[in-house]
């Protein structure tokens, strides 16, 4: 189970779904994959994939309260959200700060919206 969810998908939050795993396990899963997947950007950044879609398309669905989480964090200074692109496919990675950082907020307001 563990080779066949490798050969498709490199997000630590789905696998640690798909396998009930913590996602720190999912995320070391990822790191120590040893192969390359196209489609799925730098080996070194996978670990921090919190979703993938393809150009033209939206985030999928059952991402956005995941999206929504991270969002919040980057607001607080705990993650910085970007994107990389691979091939057709653009990728949203999380990558954490070691302490948090103060930065005016990006995606909400300090009333909630």
């Amino acid at each position: 189970m563990k080779n066949e969810i490798l050969n498709t998908t490199r997000c630590p939050h789905d696998i640690s779904e798909a396998l009930e795993i913590p996602l720190k396990k999912a995320k070391e899963m990822v790191s120590n994959a040893g192969f390359e997947l196209a489609g799925w950007g730098a080996a070194e950044k996978q670990r921090h994939i919190i979703s993938r879609r393809r150009s033209m398309a939206h985030w999928p669905e059952d991402h956005n309260l995941r999206i929504h989480h991270y969002r919040k964090l980057h607001d607080q200074g705990r993650v910085n959200l970007c994107q990389g692109r691979d091939g057709d496919f653009f990728i949203l990675y999380a990558m954490p700060n070691k302490t948090p950082i103060n930065r005016l907020t990006y995606f909400y307001s300090e009333r909630g919206y």
